[in-house]
């Protein structure tokens, strides 16, 4: 087996053995080794992934397996293997996975700490393809636990990787991560770079569900500076994401930020940041998404290096994941990197010819990503008819948040690309569906959406009531902005969709908890909102005097059309709510400072508020403006 030089030959030398009883354990182990090395070789030709050798070997291992006839040293080495031959002749070996997971969990107490490790490194790669492989976590975790003391440097980047993938899928992975992170600080020292980089990328990812695994940081960032012209792009992308997503959580991994980029951030990103410019050509795209993703949360010299990868001939050569990262990315870098949008237009054309392989992410992506970049790049927006496209035959597969952005986008792209509105029915008969498992700020998306789209496609309004019966339970965890937009939406919707109104009472009584964040925009639209819902719900008027009492302090930051919209309110408010008349004064005295700036219809709503509210002298001035602008 060791002797062959190609894995037909190797096949052959199987076809004569396999079914025979001199074919054991040590065999099998060195047949699937010697394959992975062919596949490392590139030495696997689609003759050879065919061959009906598999079957056999398949229904060999599952026959000593279930004669427990193959010690742990020997699972863990086909287990390993399969990594690297899966893509070619997994449906060939799928048979022996219940024989296999069956003798990890019997096996999983006496492995040493390098079949652990292969085991839980393996299954983390191979469980979206094989789910029962899953059921071996557990007995291999809690094996591993126990021995926490005992794994090589090697072995614990390893397992927290995994550890990392596992998490959603198998939560019980999580029981290792405290005493494999105590072990990280201990043997640093031996870590090579590639094994910081996985520490790094891993804690990121374990942060929420694992929060011991952030006194890894410390240790590992001060070995970062000194291994870092060792590193591979892979490994240089990795920590620069780990870095964007822990600098509050653990701002050690910032300390090298240069201090006028990250004040009070003082040591291992500088080192990594210097690496980029001469390994982003070897990077791969995924590792360009991740970087940049990195860039675009840490805001500094990175972005700028990152961000012009795409330019570099790169963009040919994208999968459809990549291209919607990179379209995501230069959403989010616009302002602060504003060359990235040099890139936009090559990505936007290469979406259409990708789009068919896109994933329901992807799709919402760039959906998004073109609707926030249409008014720098309009180019962008030759990607959307073939996304609107694709959109009903990907909506089963959504999750809300890909719902949710994708209607948002919708609603801001319907005026610039009319036929983006036929994603719409698709999308709002699956809402209903997900409101569940809907986060505040989704379902603020979403009724925000609808009330933008009602009049364009009613079938948006079929969303409308699970969304309203939804936020209630959600209004304490909603954030000022979420707040204004639901009940902005609700005034739009209660003639179409009157079930909204139901909504009204617990975004009203949880408004004053949040009004002094709110910015200037968000408070006009919660005034205007009460004044059109205070027929229909009348407790919307508590809500009223907080927000009245916050707008003087920010009336100097309205625009003309938010001025307009609150001194319109107050007037129809005043008999109501008196208290909201503590804001009349400063809007009528910015309103005189803005009479220009306003349009025909602002002009209108003013001059009627003006003679509710007895401002005489704005009313004069307001009405010769409309006088001039008629003429």
């Amino acid at each position: 087996i060791k002797n062959t030089i190609s894995l037909s030959a190797l096949l052959a030398v199987v076809d004569q053995e396999v079914d025979s009883p001199i074919f054991n354990d040590f065999h099998m182990s060195a047949v699937f080794t010697q394959v992975a090395y062919f596949k490392k070789q590139k030495k696997i030709s689609l003759s050879d992934a065919r061959s009906g050798v598999w079957p056999r070997i398949s229904a060999r291992l599952r026959n000593l397996l279930q004669k427990d006839a193959v010690p742990p040293r020997a699972i863990a080495n086909v287990l390993w293997a399969l990594v690297e031959v899966y893509p070619h002749i997994g449906a060939h070996v799928t048979a022996a996975i219940p024989a296999l997971v069956g003798r990890l969990g019997d096996k999983a107490d006496v492995m040493n700490e390098f079949d652990l490790s292969n085991c839980l490194w393996a299954i983390a790669h191979l469980y979206d393809s094989e789910p029962a492989l899953l059921n071996a976590v557990q007995p291999l975790v809690e094996t591993t636990s126990r021995k926490a003391n005992d794994f090589v440097p090697q072995a614990l980047s390893n397992i927290l990787w995994a550890a990392a993938r596992l998490q959603e899928a198998a939560p019980s992975v999580l029981e290792a991560v405290k005493p494999l992170a105590e072990q990280v600080c201990q043997k640093v020292d031996g870590m090579a770079p590639q094994a910081l980089s996985n520490i790094a990328w891993s804690a990121a990812k374990l942060q929420n569900k694992a929060p011991t695994v952030l006194k890894v940081i410390p240790c590992i960032v001060e070995r970062i500076p000194a291994k870092v012209n060792d590193m591979t792009p892979q490994a240089l992308s990795n920590i620069l994401y780990a870095g964007a997503c822990l600098q509050e959580a653990a701002p050690a991994i910032l300390m090298s930020l240069p201090s006028d980029v990250a004040p009070g951030v003082l040591t291992a990103l500088p080192s990594i940041i210097a690496q980029i410019p001469q390994n982003l050509l070897k990077m791969k795209a995924p590792e360009v998404k991740m970087s940049r993703w990195a860039a675009t949360q840490l805001t500094d010299e990175a972005c700028g290096t990152v961000a012009l990868h795409a330019q570099r001939g790169q963009v040919d050569n994208m999968v459809p994941q990549d291209l919607s990262n990179n379209l995501w990315a230069a959403a989010k870098l616009q302002d602060a990197v504003p060359e990235v949008l040099a890139a936009v237009a090559a990505i936007a054309a290469r979406i259409p010819k990708k789009v068919e392989d896109m994933v329901p992410q992807a799709l919402s992506n760039c959906l998004w990503a073109a609707a926030k970049l249409q008014d720098a790049v309009p180019e962008v927006l030759t990607a959307i008819p073939a996304i609107r496209a694709r959109i009903p035959d990907k909506v089963e597969d959504m999750i809300p948040q890909h719902l949710a952005n994708s209607l948002w986008a919708v609603a801001r792209l319907q005026d610039t690309v009319p036929e983006v509105l036929a994603a719409v029915p698709a999308l709002a008969s699956r809402i209903p569906d997900k409101v569940e498992d809907m986060v505040p700020q989704e379902l603020s998306n979403n009724i925000w959406a609808a009330a933008k789209l009602q009049d364009a496609v009613p079938e948006v309004l079929t969303a409308v009531p699970a969304i309203a019966s939804r936020i209630p339970d959600m209004v304490n965890d909603m954030v000022p902005q979420d707040l204004s937009s639901n009940l902005w939406a609700a005034a739009r919707l209660q003639d179409a969709v009157p079930e909204v109104l139901r909504a009204v009472p617990a975004i009203a009584a949880r408004i004053p908890d949040k009004v002094e964040e709110m910015v200037p925009q968000a408070l006009s639209n919660c005034l205007w909102a009460a004044a059109k819902l205070q027929d229909a719900v009348l407790e919307v008027l508590t809500a009223v005097p907080e927000i009245a009492a916050h707008i003087p302090d920010k009336v100097e930051d309205m625009n003309p059309q938010a001025l307009s919209n609150s001194f319109w309110a107050v007037a129809k408010l005043q008999d109501a709510a008196p208290g909201v008349l503590m804001a009349m004064r400063a809007l009528s005295q910015q309103l005189t400072c803005q009479i220009m700036a306003l349009k025909l219809q602002e002009l209108q709503m003013s001059a009627w508020a003006a003679s509710e509210l007895g401002e005489d002298e704005l009313e004069s001035q307001l009405k010769k403006e409309l006088a001039q602008r008629k003429r």
